[in-house]
């Protein structure tokens, strides 16, 4: 008998050691089932593939999730199998804002990583971002549309109803119109941005860089990140050799 309470001790040990292994078991297979579902919810999502730019060998080798901006252009008119080329670029042109809404003048000043430069095409690759609300097939009527989740419509206009309200850029006076309002960005989404701006709007600002005139032949920065949805017959393999 007296023995029994170590083997009951044993025991609550043994349990409990099951428990934490149970529990981490759990959580590293709703870790894992999250990370395989990154990006999954998209239409397609099997066909869409970002680019990402590669330098040196062995011990020299890099690889970057940034390309430069021709690159979308290239393949989108010289790789036969890419039917849609998406660009996504940080802004880093302004983020304090000004919305003149109700009785008072409000200013915000956002993170350069919640702005961004989109293609137009952006929700057309894009399809599991929800759009709430405005014209999904055209979500960029202008250059100086602006799109934004429903957090920040929230934020900056106090509703989600925000399509044709108003926001100033407070550096420079320029004022874009909420032209689409998005649900939230889901946490499995490797695009985190909160407020979209097209990007026929960099082009216009762009400023040059050395003997590139044009975004769209500056081969020297690393900014965009790059998508591009495949035909269903073309192997990923095959397109990364052009």
């Amino acid at each position: 008998m007296a023995k029994h309470p170590l083997r009951w001790g044993y025991s609550v040990l043994n349990i409990g050691g099951l428990a934490v292994v149970l529990a981490v078991s759990v959580l590293l297979f709703w870790w894992v089932k999250d990370e395989l579902s990154f990006d999954r919810f998209h239409a397609d999502a099997n066909r869409i593939y970002r680019v990402n730019a590669h330098f040196g060998k062995g011990a020299d080798e890099n690889f970057w999730s940034g390309t430069p901006a021709p690159i979308a252009v290239a393949a989108a008119h010289k790789v036969p199998g890419v039917e849609q080329v998406v660009r996504v670029s940080p802004l880093y042109d302004f983020r304090t804002f000004r919305v003149n809404e109700g009785a008072g003048v409000k200013t915000f000043s956002e993170k350069n990583d919640d702005l961004a430069y989109v293609d137009e095409n952006f929700l057309n690759l894009f399809t599991g971002f929800v759009v709430r609300s405005g014209d999904v097939t055209k979500p960029f009527p202008s250059p100086n549309s602006v799109v934004m989740t429903e957090e920040m419509a929230e934020k900056f206009f106090g509703t989600p109803e925000a399509v044709g309200k108003k926001l100033t850029v407070l550096d420079s006076n320029r004022v874009f119109t909420v032209s689409a309002v998005l649900a939230n960005m889901p946490d499995n989404s490797s695009i985190q941005s909160k407020v979209f701006f097209p990007m026929s709007l960099k082009k216009r600002t762009f400023g040059g860089n050395g003997d590139w005139k044009r975004l769209d032949d500056d081969w020297g920065n690393y900014y965009f990140q790059t998508f591009l949805k495949l035909s269903p017959s073309i192997e990923p393999t095959v397109i990364g050799k052009n």
